[in-house]
């Protein structure tokens, strides 16, 4: 459609002139996130060429330019590219902002090692902290960006207490890996950080620490308010992760973390002489623990009332096979009535992250032992308080009796199972496994719709 089209004196083209008959077509076609740099045919720069009139009513609407997503990539001339960026968002005027700073990995790709074009916005030419970032920090009601080097001082502490008065949902990476005295990025004396203090509305965190020292409680999040909060992506103390679950006890609803044992933990905090973590909102909690054998009761601090969903991953270079069964049902039994999903995952020790990571089958193959066997009574009298669960999934590493796969076939066990994801070691128990799931499908009245079963590489 041109301008000389518009002008047509038509009863439907006069119409297509009013603002008022243009903006609900417009929210139909505009999309809610404009990509920079956009494509060509994005709605918002496409319909703002059509004429005057629509350019007129688009560049006006504050509502179409409030989310943008930036693109890693690098520019020739980053000096006219940021001018372009904040003339589109000054289009927002004064009203809520979200900017989601995205870079061009693929899912699982690691951070650390990759160039500075497939992770900033402007290959590091562009410091989105000065020129995007402190000029409208007080009306950004949602960030997810990536600040490596220099940029991770401005963010700390350049953006005053109380300046982020609007933000709701954070998703922060700190990335120090390509610079070359990692000591001079921060003063040791700078930790007293301030951008998250006075911030009323925030209530979502995911945060990522890479090569930088900096504790994650130094970043002085409101804990007490958060709903969701995700440290998966940092490997942190027991100290660190009950003082956080502690602070969070009355918010969080869905929470993630890796905490690392040792065996100085029980001389820092011997486990009865601390006092339990009552969460009486959290309905998803997803751990990863390495050498969680140091001190495997150290969960039991934590009471879950009314937990919907467990997720346990584990690494341990003392007991490679260990599975605390009994200590992870003790954790869980509160919300024996409550948890609808349960996983059990094997993990291993990324080399280039040092984060723990889903482990490959493979990696237990190439042992000439077994995993270690756990009874099926051991299992049974594991799963038997939690009635109610849907989505049940247990590691390559921890053997199945078949006897369990009875129970679970003939519904004396698990009778409201919906998704199960296990391992074999043995073609016959596999197809004990695929048994199992028809004789419960053909028996039951709520089948199963989904199982995932796991096999070993053979070389």
């Amino acid at each position: 459609m041109t301008s000389m089209h518009l002008n047509q004196q038509s009863p439907s083209h006069r119409l297509l002139r009013q603002p008022d008959v243009l903006m609900p077509i417009f929210r139909l076609l505009v999309e809610d996130n404009l990509m920079l740099p956009p494509p060509p045919l994005h709605p918002q720069l496409v319909l703002s060429r059509v004429s005057r009139i629509w350019r007129g009513v688009m560049i006006t609407s504050p509502a179409f330019w409030n989310t943008f997503t930036f693109k890693a990539t690098s520019f020739r001339d980053p000096g006219e590219r940021i001018n372009v960026v904040k003339s589109f968002i000054q289009r927002s005027r004064t009203g809520p902002l979200s900017l989601s700073f995205e870079t061009n990995l693929l899912p699982g790709q690691a951070v650390a090692g990759a160039v500075l074009k497939d992770l900033l916005f402007g290959a590091g030419n562009i410091s989105i902290v000065d020129e995007l970032i402190i000029p409208n920090v007080e009306r950004i009601i949602g960030l997810k960006c990536l600040l490596y080097g220099t940029e991770i001082s401005k963010f700390l502490l350049g953006i005053p207490r109380g300046a982020f008065r609007s933000l709701i949902n954070l998703d922060l990476t700190f990335l120090n890996t390509y610079i070359d005295d990692r000591s001079n990025y921060i003063a040791p004396k700078c930790y007293d950080f301030h951008p998250f203090e006075n911030t009323p509305h925030l209530d979502r965190i995911t945060c990522n620490i890479i090569d930088c020292h900096i504790n994650p409680l130094d970043l002085r999040f409101l804990l007490s308010q958060l709903t969701t909060l995700h440290f998966q992506a940092v490997i942190m103390p027991p100290e660190a992760f009950l003082r956080m679950m502690r602070a969070g006890s009355l918010s969080l609803v869905e929470a993630s973390f890796s905490v690392e044992l040792d065996s100085r933990w029980l001389v820092r905090h011997p486990q009865q002489f601390v006092a339990p973590i009552i969460m009486t909102s959290l309905k998803e909690l997803d751990l990863h623990l390495i050498d969680p054998s140091w001190d495997p009761l150290f969960l039991l601090i934590l009471d879950l009332p009314v937990l919907e969903k467990l997720c346990i991953g584990e690494v341990d270079n003392n007991f490679p096979f260990l599975r605390h069964l009994q200590l992870y049902a003790a954790v869980a039994l509160r919300s024996a009535m409550t948890l609808k999903t349960l996983r059990l995952t094997d993990l291993e020790i990324n080399p280039t992250t040092k984060l723990p990571v889903n482990a490959d089958p493979g990696t237990y193959l190439h042992r000439s032992e077994r995993p270690k066997s756990t009874s099926h009574y051991d299992l049974e009298q594991f799963l038997q308080p939690f009635p109610m669960i849907q989505d049940l999934a247990l590691p390559l590493s921890l053997y199945i009796h078949h006897t369990t796969l009875e129970k679970i076939a003939m519904g004396s066990l698990l009778p409201l199972l919906e998704k199960l994801e296990l391992g074999s070691y043995a073609d016959a128990s596999t197809i004990l496994i695929l048994s199992t799931v028809g004789r419960r499908n053909a028996a039951q009245s709520a089948p199963m719709h989904r199982i995932r079963c796991r096999l070993p590489f053979r070389l």
